[in-house]
């Protein structure tokens, strides 16, 4: 059967160019270059009847996963992956349950803290702190969500991707996530400056927030930074 896959472009993420690698493909992004329509992009592919993973591969640098799918899998390698299925009557089999998620908080700190009240921390310093930590905590989760942080250098690079499979058997309870920036990097001069941070929940994008990266220097509690 012909299966469409589509990605809608979000202003706060600019598309260059976009691919989808899986199963049906050999995950070559030369097989599944995706075309533009307006702000969405466009696959068509023709498919037997069995199940497939997949992804979107952005820029030739990001795989985020698709917000249309609802059914992920997670490979040996801790990858999560899209899933795409088709039955034996040639028909694509979806999830058509409408699933939940609520941002409760949001903070940034220096280390993994287990505290119901986030910290909110913007300037951090290359010799005294080891990580810049971003803590979530979810509530009215149903179903599950593949939830990506995208870090963006000074130089206006993606330095790291870090994706987690949110989910809970607990509806009415809460979800604490934990993503981290090491700061011990062999190249501490690419470290300092402006950085920015992106949430994304089953590849959309979400939300946005920046932080800096200073040397040894004076800050309060909440990260400003203090003249002396």
């Amino acid at each position: 059967m012909n299966v469409l896959l589509k990605y809608e472009e979000s202003p706060y993420l600019p598309i260059h160019s976009l691919a989808v690698i899986g199963d049906f493909n050999d995950l070559d992004a030369t097989k599944g270059v995706m075309q533009k329509q307006g702000n969405e992009w466009y696959f068509e592919t023709h498919l037997i009847s069995g199940q497939y993973r997949y992804k979107f591969l952005i820029n030739d640098k990001l795989l985020l996963n698709d917000p249309y799918a609802n059914m992920y899998e997670v490979d040996d390698k801790e990858e999560i992956w899209s899933m795409l299925l088709i039955n034996h009557q040639q028909e694509r089999m979806y999830d058509s349950t409408e699933y939940t998620i609520h941002i409760h908080d949001y903070g940034l700190t220096e280390q993994v803290l287990e505290t119901e009240q986030p910290f909110y921390k913007k300037v951090f310093s290359m010799d005294m702190d080891s990580l810049v930590v971003a803590q979530f905590e979810f509530r009215r989760v149903t179903g599950a969500h593949p939830v990506t942080i995208i870090w963006y250098a000074p130089n206006k690079e993606i330095m790291q991707v870090s994706e987690h499979l949110l989910f809970t058997e607990m509806e009415n309870e809460p979800v604490r996530m934990w993503f981290w920036l090491d700061l011990h990097q062999e190249d501490k001069q690419k470290m300092l400056g402006n950085w920015k941070i992106q949430l994304l929940i089953d590849g959309e994008y979400i939300l946005e927030d920046t932080f800096a990266i200073h040397h040894t220097g004076f800050f309060t509690s909440a990260g400003q930074s203090l003249e002396i």
